[in-house]
């Protein structure tokens, strides 16, 4: 048979659980309400990310196993459209 704390206590923790779960339910519904997003946006942000959403690339030059030749096509390559960028 439970204490009337052990009552207490579960009744404590059960309040707590679904506090917790309302913030976080509120928390996320609140982020689905911006003005300004749509469906029509984000699909244009895809199509013509801005730079900084773009992925970046370096490389390294190991044992100095690097020549100007090289170094200009990489950096060509890479200017190409739909390539990442430096």
């Amino acid at each position: 048979m439970k204490t009337f704390k052990e009552k207490q206590n579960k009744i404590y923790f059960q309040l707590l659980v679904v506090v917790g779960l309302t913030l976080v339910n509120n928390l996320m519904l609140k982020g689905q309400n911006k003005p300004g997003v749509s469906l029509g946006n984000l699909e244009i942000g895809f199509q013509n990310p801005p730079s900084e959403a773009k992925a970046r690339t370096w490389w390294h030059w190991i044992s100095g196993n690097v020549s100007k030749s090289g170094i200009t096509k990489d950096l060509k390559a890479i200017k190409q459209p739909n390539s990442l960028r430096l």
